[in-house]
């Protein structure tokens, strides 16, 4: 779900949250991207940040897509 989110938004969140489920290093996601490490946490709690104000936002959404989820299982 958080992919996704961050998908539909076209957000550099978007690929911090890739690199994050698929446990990259912060350092060397700051590595490649030119960044400090802290840098790149900093950005992906701004990150955290929007996608929980988004859940808080709209949690009808949030529990429509959990049933569709199962829904297609």
């Amino acid at each position: 779900m958080v992919l996704e989110y961050f998908e539909a938004r076209g957000a550099a969140c978007r690929d911090l949250a890739r690199a994050f489920f698929s446990s990259s290093a912060w350092a060397e996601v700051a590595r490649q991207s030119g960044r400090t490490p802290e840098a790149v946490r900093q950005q992906w709690l701004r990150c955290c940040e929007a996608l929980r104000a988004f859940a808080k936002r709209c949690p009808d959404l949030l529990l429509a897509w959990s049933r569709m989820q199962e829904d297609e299982s």
